[in-house]
């Protein structure tokens, strides 16, 4: 479910269901003005921590 989106801002306001904090429920949450959700601080250290990864997993295939 979105709200219209506040096309200043170009931010939404939608009812996410997933798991936040360790816990699963509905929840308020900003999306993008693609209708793609604004990620967490938590989700945005994640998919960094998992970019480094993938690099560094690429660069050590190379070195061999």
């Amino acid at each position: 479910m979105y709200c219209q989106p506040c096309t200043k801002l170009e931010l939404g306001l939608g009812v996410w269901q997933g798991r936040y904090q360790d816990v699963e429920q509905p929840s308020l949450r900003w999306y993008d003005w693609t209708g793609c959700w604004v990620l967490t601080s938590t989700e945005q250290e994640r998919q960094r921590a998992e970019r480094l990864i993938a690099q560094l997993r690429r660069h050590e295939v190379a070195c061999r």
